[in-house]
């Protein structure tokens, strides 16, 4: 049995980051929605890495990283993410850990394994207090997930239904994500132009154009 799956759900990156509009354009957002998850896939062994996606281009694009995808309906972040759960769990993994694609300050997550191991759920609230970050969960449980509003909440309330032993682990670079504005101005704009410039060259050796989501060719 293996001991854990990494899962990252990833959308389309030029339906992503819509909440940076007043700050960033369209070719802007795209380079940056797909900088963040190259870093997110990057940071775990890619043979037990898995992108969850409902569409054959961000499963392309999982392709050119090394990793696999699983492609789940388009009925919502939860379900796919249920679904995936589920698979990884017939493939014989223990631990699932659920990390959102927007993390840029997190490039090896081996360094918090031992973190992670202090319960049966860890949950990793965004800085905010709010979002959910990471999740770490057994891959046996019919968890309920509730990724949206209020998540962090959400989240602890169904492990406490589930009886679940679970902790809280609040760390600054699992804890910062890129969803408004001043998460920009946090980043630093020298950051920010990495991350563009990480984000177009992905996006041209994957084959895949950016803006209208069609493969080149």
């Amino acid at each position: 049995m293996f001991e854990y799956a990494l899962l990252i759900p990833v959308k389309l990156f030029n339906l992503a980051k819509q909440r940076l509009a007043s700050s960033l354009d369209m070719r802007q957002r795209t380079y940056l929605a797909a900088a963040l998850a190259q870093r997110t896939v990057l940071s775990f062994d890619q043979k037990d890495t898995f992108v969850v996606c409902d569409n054959p281009h961000t499963e392309k694009w999982a392709g050119s990283m090394g990793v696999q995808s699983i492609v789940a309906d388009g009925s919502g972040m939860c379900p796919q993410i249920s679904c995936a759960v589920d698979r990884v769990s017939e493939m014989g993994y223990k631990n699932v850990i659920i990390m959102h694609s927007d993390l840029p300050k997190v490039t090896n997550l081996f360094l918090y394994l031992n973190r992670l191991e202090t319960a049966d759920m860890v949950i990793v609230p965004d800085r905010r207090f709010s979002g959910t970050n990471l999740l770490k969960i057994p891959a046996s449980v019919p968890f309920q997930f509730h990724y949206g509003a209020n998540s962090f909440f959400l989240h602890r309330q169904e492990a406490e239904k589930q009886n679940l032993n679970y902790s809280v682990y609040h760390d600054a670079d699992l804890s910062f994500d890129i969803d408004l504005p001043e998460d920009l101005t946090y980043l630093g704009v020298e950051e920010l132009n990495i991350l563009l410039s990480e984000g177009e060259e992905r996006l041209k050796k994957s084959g895949i154009r950016e803006f209208d989501g069609e493969d080149n060719g």
